[in-house]
């Protein structure tokens, strides 16, 4: 992924987030190496552009691994929770949690995520998921 403006989606400002949401992809990512992981963010894009929207939903897709893929400037409004997407930064464990927890590495990938948007943003936001 880029740092360009996909289409089909929006921008904001950085004034304009209020929260982080943090997702899970319900598909497994675990045991991937770095061409497999990027082909994943690829299929789920590929996914989410089929269903109308302007590609992925989310501003960035952690791995199991702790391997964080960006998907475009912070700015760039994604399709992550319906009717705050203006207003919620959204970000993805690449996992299924249903029936499992995340890896200490895909946690520690998380924290140093959000710990990047807080810096960005220039303050602190919640954080939910």
């Amino acid at each position: 992924m880029s740092n360009e403006v996909r289409p089909g989606y929006g921008i904001r400002t950085l004034d304009q987030i209020i929260g982080i949401a943090v997702h899970h992809t319900a598909t497994s990512g675990d045991g991937l190496n770095a061409a497999q992981e990027k082909a994943h963010v690829i299929a789920i894009d590929d996914f989410h552009a089929s269903k109308g929207w302007g590609g992925i939903g989310y501003a960035a897709l952690i791995f199991p691994s702790g391997n964080i893929y960006e998907m475009g400037p912070l700015t760039q409004v994604r399709a992550g929770v319906k009717h705050l997407n203006y207003k919620l930064l959204s970000f993805a464990l690449a996992d299924d949690f249903t029936n499992n927890y995340p890896t200490a590495d895909a946690l520690r990938g998380a924290a140093r995520l959000i710990a990047y948007y807080f810096f960005i943003l220039g303050r602190s936001v919640p954080v939910k998921g």
